[in-house]
């Protein structure tokens, strides 16, 4: 397991790949499925899955159609990767089949915003596994690596020098990543940074600028359907 994290700083966001391998060690072909906790406002941006040693892009589509597409594929006993958000701030992913005695390995590209605080200080999470159907030995370390951050939070990391910079490395196990306690940071936005651009014949306006209050608290909404608050 590795996840590499692009931080930029100018776009006041970071991307996020999470390369993984599964292995089946039955007697019987068998289908991957983990739900991953994003970070804040972050959407899946890449999904990839290697076949006979060759990277394979997938593609997108609704819902229904992605679905339709992924059992089609299994009952031809084919390799495909479906991944479908599975309520707010979650992914699905599952890959089929994992043979018996083999391995199957894919990614997951994630793009995130840095939550910028009052002071200005600028911070985005981690992606965790929040459910599986596969066991994650207590040995294994997700092997975490940071391009153009100032630092993390919660995280024991050391520096060594890459090609364009500073690059944060550290070994981290599943334990830490669940509780969703460790952050990547980023340089202080010290004021308001103005931006514009086109997409395209669309013009584009972007202000990124330290919080001035607080959001909203989550909204929840209780009907009540039953007998009794029928009206008569």
């Amino acid at each position: 397991s590795r996840i590499d994290v692009e931080a930029l700083p100018e776009a006041n966001a970071a991307y996020m790949e999470w390369t993984a391998e599964v292995s089946n060690a039955g007697g019987q072909q068998q289908e991957a499925r983990l739900t991953l906790a994003l970070p804040e406002g972050a959407v899946a941006s890449r999904a990839t899955l290697w076949v006979d040693g060759v990277q394979r892009e997938t593609s997108v589509a609704a819902r229904v159609e992605a679905r339709a597409a992924y059992e089609s594929v299994v009952a031809r006993r084919r390799d495909p990767l479906l991944v479908t958000t599975d309520g707010s701030g979650r992914l699905l992913v599952q890959a089929f089949p994992i043979l018996p005695g083999e391995r199957m390995k894919f990614r997951i590209g994630v793009t995130a915003p840095m939550l910028v605080a009052a002071d200005g200080s600028r911070s985005v999470g981690l992606p965790a596994i929040a459910a599986r159907n596969f066991a994650v030995p207590d040995a294994l370390r997700h092997d975490i690596q940071v391009e153009g951050a100032s630092g993390t939070r919660g995280l024991t990391m050391s520096e060594r020098q890459g090609t364009s910079g500073p690059v944060l490395a550290g070994l981290i196990p599943d334990t830490l990543l669940s509780r969703r306690t460790a952050r990547i940071t980023a340089t202080a936005l010290v004021a308001p940074v103005q931006a514009s651009g086109k997409l395209g014949d669309i013009r584009v306006s972007q202000q990124i600028a330290p919080a001035t209050e607080a959001g909203a608290a989550p909204l929840i909404l209780l009907v009540d359907g039953s007998r009794s608050n029928r009206r008569s």
